[in-house]
């Protein structure tokens, strides 16, 4: 003891010190860290706290900037009026007086433009005009954001009629089906052209549609579309009592060569089947739609005959 008092521990002075050090250097390593080892008022705790708060509150309020951020994409609405243009004339496709007799107003059903509407996105609306069977008028060219048409040589006349109706009305057009693939210089006037087969462009044409496109031509691969992929068409399009027989499709191309035919050009020369599971989906359909107590039911296909 010294003057009353005890002696330092000079041991425990020095592991003191030591201890102090380690944890100076040990907080140095914090990210963040503001401070040298000697000190000063903030901590590289309180530093390294305050970098992680200042990022939290920018994500908080940039989310509340764009709450879409946030939320999962909403599906692009379109309405769209597919038009089935008229048949000119005493054409083999009109059977007027057969018709009568039946107390129907045509003979078939717009198989492909049925077909088409079935392609679109679910969150698309679609309405059928037929003008082989009833009257277009202007309430439903007001109706719709796009319009879809198009069909084969005996329609042509009133397919650029449609056209020029649409944009009367200003509503752009897509032209599609045999004749537009056939002949596209005469349909120059349509906003769009789709060539070929629907089920091998439709996808771009849509995303085109999509991203704010208003003008171009969209063409298939030629007879290489596969029709096992092809949807049920949307047979409660169509009005019941309107045609004397319903068609379904079960086969596309042909291995002949006639010389008043343009199948083979338009679908190829091998034969491309449905599955049966698909044409058993597609007759099922059919009778429990709206259009059910149909008398007479048609198997379409490019080819006459067939063999198995």
């Amino acid at each position: 003891m010294k003057n009353g008092f005890p002696a330092p521990n000079k041991k425990l002075a020095i592991n003191q010190k030591q201890l102090l050090d380690r944890k100076t250097v040990a907080s140095s390593n914090l990210p963040g860290r503001h401070e040298t080892r000697r000190g000063g008022r903030r901590t590289a705790l309180e530093g390294w706290c305050r970098k992680r708060a200042v990022a939290s509150w920018t994500q908080l309020l940039g989310s509340f900037r764009d709450p879409a951020a946030n939320q999962a994409p909403v599906p692009i609405l379109c309405k769209v009026l597919l038009i089935a243009p008229s048949f000119s004339g005493q054409s083999f496709w009109n059977f007027r007086a057969t018709c009568e007799v039946y107390g129907a107003r045509f003979p078939a059903a717009p198989l492909g433009l049925i077909t088409v509407a079935a392609l679109l996105p679910s969150s698309w609306q679609c309405r059928l005009v037929n003008r082989n069977t009833e009257d277009l008028l202007e309430s439903d060219l007001d109706w719709a954001d796009l319009v879809m048409t198009g069909g084969m040589l005996p329609q042509q006349p009133d397919t650029l009629r449609v056209i020029e109706l649409a944009h009367a009305r200003r509503k752009p057009v897509v032209v599609g089906g045999p004749d537009v693939t056939s002949c596209p210089e005469a349909y120059k006037a349509a906003d769009f052209q789709v060539l070929g087969e629907a089920e091998g462009v439709i996808d771009a044409f849509i995303r085109a549609w999509n991203s704010g496109v208003r003008h171009g031509v969209f063409e298939a691969e030629k007879f290489k579309t596969d029709v096992t992929s092809s949807p049920i068409p949307r047979f409660d399009l169509l009005k019941r009592g309107q045609y004397t027989f319903y068609g379904v499709q079960f086969a596309r191309g042909c291995p002949f060569n006639c010389e008043f035919c343009d199948i083979i050009e338009l679908y190829g020369r091998v034969s491309r089947v449905k599955a049966v599971e698909q044409m058993l989906a597609e007759l099922d359909t059919l009778t429990v739609s709206d259009i059910a107590g149909i008398s007479t039911l048609s198997m379409t296909t490019s080819s006459a005959t067939r063999r198995r």
